[in-house]
């Protein structure tokens, strides 16, 4: 898999080894319409951007063969396979699918970890000013 940094996260696909990726976005790239699996120039894709292979999650599961991977991600090429969500079929859930045969996605799982800890202090700190705020 590969990763283009674009801030605050990481655009994902699949690389084909022929300084292409296989990717699942809109036209431009950010834009949600018409959104579909694309096949394009890594430098394209990049746009400028740090790009990184990262296959972490291999540690976990077990990759398909790359002629598999290949082979699922060209299958897809084209095709717009329902509509994108962020959190439940984003550019990540594609390429993890396409590698494992499981869409997931690590990102999704950290933003909403963060989310969970940022609602909890808020939901603490409200509390301790409740108390402090009677003790006047």
């Amino acid at each position: 898999m590969i990763d283009f940094d674009r801030g605050l996260y990481n655009h994902v696909g699949i690389a084909d080894g022929q300084g292409n990726v296989y990717h699942f976005s809109g036209d431009g790239g950010k834009k949600k319409k018409n959104v579909k699996h694309r096949h394009e120039r890594i430098s394209k894709v990049a746009n400028g951007s740090k790009v990184r292979i990262n296959n972490t999650a291999d540690k976990g599961r077990n990759p398909a063969t790359q002629s598999e991977i290949l082979r699922r991600a060209q299958e897809r090429q084209g095709t717009g396979a329902g509509s994108y969500h962020a959190r439940t079929h984003n550019c990540e859930h594609n390429a993890t699918n396409i590698r494992y045969g499981e869409p997931i996605s690590p990102q999704v799982s950290w933003w909403e970890t963060l989310g969970f800890f940022g609602t909890l202090i808020a939901g603490v700190g409200a509390l301790v000013g409740i108390i402090l705020g009677g003790r006047r």
